[in-house]
């Protein structure tokens, strides 16, 4: 068998295997890690939260408008004469 084929195989059988466990244990200490460590992030119920309270501040001013609109009174439409046609130009009413 020639050597690069020896090579190889060892490399495959013995490398592989190797660096998969060596990653495996990295992920297990990291993980590790960051259990023992305090986060300074928020937890998603706290994003939440600010975010619906920075919606409500901005809506706050639209929603006073649209309740003090709705309270107020109707305003009667303007209603255009009968003989007038909306859609042609005026050049060809006056023919």
């Amino acid at each position: 068998m020639p050597f690069f084929e020896l090579l190889a195989i060892v490399s495959v059988t013995l490398g592989l295997p190797s660096i998969v466990l060596y990653n495996l244990r990295r992920m297990v200490e990291a993980r590790a890690l960051a259990k023992q460590t305090p986060s300074d992030g928020l937890r998603m119920s706290e994003l939440q939260t600010l975010i619906e309270a920075a919606v409500d501040d901005a809506t706050e001013p639209l929603r006073v408008q649209i309740e003090a609109l709705q309270r107020a009174q109707p305003v009667a439409l303007l209603e255009a004469p009968e003989e007038t046609d909306l859609l042609t130009p005026e050049r060809e009413q006056t023919s």
